[in-house]
């Protein structure tokens, strides 16, 4: 048995999946979900509130919105030059139950329903923040070029895996200015852009979107060393951590494999742990 595991799914790129959550439910002594808006309407599809609450009550599951979120702020020059920056930002106004209620309305479109399962919820969900200096971390990490120009990379490659590019094949540079950073590259992003299966008459990547993810990749780790536990996000934050941190990414690859290893044992059609539950072959309450 394993011991702490952090899932963090991310709003549309990554969403929770139940068989997932299941599957590290098996495997580890404690599996800390970190809820997007779509978490908790999917585990009231699954499980009614009582299991859901008898899962956190038993320590097998931890459950938390973040009360911070990280973005990328972008401003212009005079001249026109895009001017950019790592914000944290919070609402005084936003608490717990908001959050709880904010995702269980925009699912359901029902206000008072919404509200009396986010009462129900506070009684054993949590928060969780990023925090003080991760900011800092983020710029420090802009700083360092082959690793910047290698993320560029798996950031393209994650929307078109046969796009052919090296880090040898084009630059960047970060240039410090007062409010913030001009990040620039010489990729021709709207041409590269047309090459993506999913393209449409924008671009879908920008060069904000190279800091976005860097720094959401940064900010899973953040989350994840807080709660002393392996990772568990999306394939491309999971290869800019690889890029990073290779001997971190070593040992979750190991645990990961042992996962699917014990998994083909257990179920002998060999059919992965999170696919049966998605199927609706196995539930999630895991006794």
């Amino acid at each position: 048995m394993l011991e702490n595991t952090c899932i963090i799914p991310i709003e549309n790129s990554y969403p929770t999946d139940i068989g997932l959550i299941a599957e590290n439910l098996l495997f580890y002594d404690t599996a800390h979900l970190i809820a997007s808006t779509d978490t908790i309407p999917i585990l009231l599809q699954h499980c009614d509130v009582s299991q859901i609450k008898d899962l956190v009550q038993s320590g097998k599951l931890k459950l938390y919105f973040k009360e911070n979120t990280l973005g990328a702020m972008k401003t212009n020059t005079p001249k026109g030059q895009e001017i950019n920056d790592v914000i944290i930002v919070s609402s005084p106004d936003h608490d717990l139950e908001y959050y709880i209620h904010h995702s269980l309305y925009l699912a359901t479109k029902r206000n008072g329903y919404s509200r009396r399962m986010a009462r129900k919820f506070l009684d054993f969900t949590e928060t969780i923040k990023y925090q003080d200096g991760l900011g800092d971390i983020i710029r420090q990490d802009l700083d360092e070029k082959t690793y910047v120009k290698e993320s560029i990379v798996a950031t393209i490659k994650s929307y078109n895996p046969e796009f052919n590019l090296s880090i040898d094949e084009f630059d960047y540079k970060k240039t410090p200015v007062e409010k913030g950073f001009i990040f620039e590259t010489n990729l021709n992003l709207n041409e590269i852009s047309k090459t993506f299966p999913q393209h449409s008459s924008s671009s879908l990547i920008e060069n904000s979107s190279f800091i976005l993810n860097l720094q959401e990749t940064r900010g899973d780790l953040d989350l994840a060393s807080q709660l002393n536990s392996d990772l568990v996000t999306s394939e491309l934050h999971s290869n800019i951590i690889k890029l990073k941190f290779s001997s971190i990414y070593d040992k979750s690859v190991g645990n990961k494999e042992e996962i699917k290893q014990f998994s083909d044992i257990i179920l002998g059609d060999g059919n992965a742990i999170s696919e049966a539950i998605n199927s609706g072959e196995k539930n999630l309450v895991i006794s």
